[in-house]
């Protein structure tokens, strides 16, 4: 495996312990080595505390005793290898006193809205909202048009650094700034990366601003994918993407053609929620159009790997389907109880499920 930017990271005492490699990301020689600091931060703001240099670590260090080029020392906190009381370190092993504080893998956000976390404190709407598409349409829908540049990459900076306060290092971001779309992956990526976290991105693609913008959001994910596709990495890698859309009952049947064809044409699965309540099926009946997983099915989109978000109001049947193709689907417990959308039949989940924030917890 390749090494990673952040290669360890343990919090206590209100504070984030992290050793960083600050060397270019296109440096890999072994002889050039990289810049490695142990850093801490505040838990509660990210600001740093303090940072030292790391002399003795790094390529050269590691591939000299391990004869291997890009792979870190198995007793490294990348991976948990062994666990258990009495442990006997081995000849080579560093062994640091941790002070208490519990190791573990990070979490996972499977399902993230990064671009929602300044909205925290932002004043309600002055119009009742007595459904699910009044939230959208006066809260959610508003909030993404309003964003440029700068504030996407804040979002997902400050979003990042709620989520590894949690523990949280890999993020799955479900993205949309209909002002500022092009590019916008870029700078979602460099407010993640800027925090050392991973991410797997995409652009929530819609038709509810026109066929012009439409086209702007498909372009931004297939950009996206095809700079990632064009700078391979070995190893783990820190970004990688899917094709993102918000979900069946605002997509044409034109834009779920278009889904499907960068979906094949870059060979990756698909980010979207799915029957988030009634509202996505009722609203798909009421244009004449079948259940949206139904749709999703007829158009080539239930593929391998992808990500379909909520599942509330899916039939065993359903289930069944997403099992059969491999897909994931990711239970966002606290924003269907904000939203009153409904409890999703977690009991009948396909085997590939994760959880998710959908934008209202970190």
């Amino acid at each position: 495996d390749e090494v990673l930017a952040l290669s360890a990271m343990v919090t206590g005492g209100g504070r984030i312990f992290s050793i960083v490699d600050e060397a270019p990301r296109s440096t890999f020689h072994p002889a050039i080595g990289g810049k490695f600091f142990l850093i801490a931060r505040d838990a509660f703001n990210g600001l740093v505390l303090w940072k030292k240099p790391i002399e003795d670590w790094g390529w050269k260090s590691w591939g000299a005793r391990q004869n291997i080029r890009f792979s870190q020392p198995i007793q490294l906190p990348k991976r948990i290898v062994v666990r258990g009381e009495g442990l006997e370190p081995g000849p080579d092993d560093e062994v640091r006193d941790l002070n208490g504080v519990t190791v573990m893998p990070g979490n996972i956000n499977a399902h993230g809205h990064l671009y929602s976390t300044l909205s925290a404190g932002m004043p309600l709407p002055k119009v009742p909202l007595d459904s699910f598409t009044d939230i959208l349409t006066e809260i959610w829908w508003p909030l993404d048009r309003a964003l440029d540049a700068e504030a996407v990459y804040l979002s997902a900076l400050a979003g990042s650094w709620d989520a590894v306060r949690c523990g949280t290092t890999l993020i799955f971001d479900h993205h949309a700034s209909m002002a500022a779309a092009g590019g916008s992956l870029d700078q979602v990526e460099n407010g993640i990366a800027e925090v050392g976290l991973r991410g797997c991105l995409c652009y929530e693609v819609t038709d509810r601003g026109g066929k012009g913008q439409r086209d702007v959001t498909l372009q931004e994910n297939e950009r996206y994918l095809q700079k990632l596709a064009d700078n391979p990495r070995s190893g783990i890698r820190r970004f990688c993407g899917l094709v993102g859309a918000h979900a069946s009952f605002t997509l044409e049947e034109r834009t779920l053609e278009l889904l499907e064809g960068i979906c094949s044409r870059m060979g990756v699965g698909l980010h979207i929620h799915l029957a988030e309540g009634p509202t996505d099926r009722e609203v798909s009946h009421e244009r004449g159009w079948p259940d949206p997983l139904d749709r999703l099915a007829a158009f080539g989109l239930l593929r391998s790997g992808s990500i379909f978000a909520h599942g509330i109001d899916l039939s065993p049947a359903d289930m069944e389907i997403l099992e059969d193709r491999g897909i994931w689907l990711i239970h966002c417990g606290r924003s269907n109880m904000n939203n009153g959308v409904g409890r999703a039949p977690v009991d009948r989940f396909p085997s590939r499920c994760g959880l998710g924030t959908d934008g209202l917890d970190d």
